[in-house]
Parts: C-alpha cells; sequence; structure tokens
C-alpha cells in the first residue's frame, strides 16, 4: 500500500469540518539527488514514476482514498489568472496556465506548486482554492482575485472564508530590486508592511504583503506558517539552491 507523509497543517483550516489540507516538506518521498526526495513537479531529473509515487503519498496524506489522478495542478505564469476546477486531470497534467484555481466538487485536490513563492490554501463550507503567489502576482492582485472568486463561487462572504499562508522565502534573506518596491506600491501595499532597508539593500516580507491583502480584501481569519524555504533545509529553495531544485506544494480539499 502506498504510504502516507507528513503535512504542515494550520488550525484555522483543521478546524472546519470536511476540509483536508496541508503543506509538504521535501521529506517523504523517493526522489534521489537535488530532488530528495518529495519533490513534486517534473524536473530535469525526475521520472514520471516518481511523481505518480510522490504525489500518490500526498493525496493519500489528506484521505485515505485519494491518488495522483484526484490532483490539479495549474501551469503557474506568475500572473493574475484564476479557474474554477470541476474535474481533475492527475498529477501528471496541468488543468490550465494560470496561478489560482477553485473548486466546488467534493474530492478534488487542489495544489499550488512552490520554490519560495507563497501557497495560499483557502477554504469555506463548500468550496477550496489555491493560489500561488509570487511578488508579480502580489502585485497583480492574485490574493484578492481568489478571495473574491470563492467567496462568488460560494456566496458567502469573504470573512466566512479560512485561510492559511504556507511556507516560503523570508523577509530575513529575500533581497530585491527597486522594481518589487515600486509594484508593490503600486498595489496599495504600504512599504511599513513589507520593506526592510538595510545598508546592504532592500529585503521584502512577501507573507506580510499576502497577509496585508488578505485583511483589505475582507478576510478575517488567516494564519501563516513562520518557516523560510531558503533558511530551512528541509523545504525546496529556488533562491538558495538554484534552477535545479524541486517543488514542495500546498494542497487543499473539500472532502
Amino acid at each position: 500500500m502506498t504510504v502516507a507523509v507528513a503535512l504542515d497543517k494550520v488550525g484555522v483550516l483543521s478546524e472546519l469540518e470536511g476540509i483536508a489540507h496541508g503543506f509538504t516538506s521535501r521529506r517523504g518521498g523517493v526522489s534521489n539527488g537535488a530532488l530528495s526526495s518529495l519533490n513534486l513537479a517534473l524536473r530535469a531529473d525526475e521520472t514520471r514514476a516518481n511523481l505518480v509515487e510522490n504525489w500518490d503519498r500526498v493525496a493519500r496524506s489528506l484521505q485515505p482514498h485519494l491518488s495522483h489522478k484526484d490532483v490539479v495542478l495549474l501551469h503557474q505564469v506568475h500572473g493574475g489568472a484564476v479557474v474554477s476546477v470541476q474535474s481533475a486531470r492527475g498529477a501528471l497534467h496541468t488543468h490550465a496556465e494560470a496561478d489560482a484555481a477553485f473548486t466546488l466538487q467534493r474530492g478534488v485536490v487542489l495544489a499550488v506548486r512552490t520554490a519560495d513563492c507563497v501557497p495560499v490554501l483557502l477554504a469555506t463550507a463548500g468550496g477550496v482554492a489555491v493560489a500561488h503567489a509570487g511578488w508579480r502576482g502580489i502585485a497583480t492582485g492574485i490574493v484578492p482575485a481568489t478571495v473574491s472568486a470563492l467567496s462568488s463561487a460560494v456566496g458567502c462572504a469573504p470573512s466566512e472564508l479560512c485561510v492559511a499562508v504556507g511556507p516560503h522565502i523570508s523577509q530575513a534573506v529575500y533581497q530585491v530590486g527597486d522594481e518589487v518596491v515600486q509594484a508593490f506600491e503600486k498595489a496599495s501595499i504600504p512599504a511599513d508592511v513589507f520593506l526592510q532597508q538595510r545598508d546592504h539593500g532592500l529585503f521584502v516580507d512577501l507573507g506580510a504583503a499576502v497577509c496585508h491583502q488578505l485583511h483589505a480584501a475582507g478576510v478575517q481569519r488567516f494564519q501563516r506558517i513562520e518557516r523560510c524555504t531558503a533558511l530551512d533545509t528541509g523545504l525546496f529553495s529556488h533562491r538558495a539552491d538554484g534552477a535545479l531544485t524541486g517543488r514542495q506544494a500546498g494542497v487543499v480539499v473539500l472532502c
């Protein structure tokens, strides 16, 4: 029997009935080398067989009867598109070119893959959603767009949503250029929320920017996991490990 893996969870989503969720780490899978061991994306040194096994383990950790066939993946492009999902195509295919998705269907595992960007999971009675929030997506408004899409689809107020903000690169090591700061300010995110200026550069707090947008969108119940992908060796990080690194994921399903 396929084994399950341990998922990081947050209380605000765990308290909801009929919702299973979690954030993976790089541990608990069958991938090798730089992708060791729970890589969840098709990389240069990865096999489809490894991906199937890894995704089976993740799906089973949500619900014992789920598998890689129940997973919905997105072709993430750092944009602002949110798509509706009615059925899964499986973990070896992408559903659409988008950075967020929602579903009202039970048994459909929505996933967002990251290696420094912010994975966001949203849930309420009757629906779930995911968002991939890199700095471009945050500036474009992917987070409030996902809040709006899910609350409209379910027919509830944003205040009825519960949101988990998963592991991402921390402000301690996320040095950026002026274009990031300008893009955030243009998106009406105050500098004192996300920006720290040091003698050697500008450092941005992506998670704080996401939480600010959630609050501004009317979400009252959200929780942030304080794990840095670039400093925590148990997580994949593009910034720390380079372009060939693997991907972890945030996953959520309406049971």
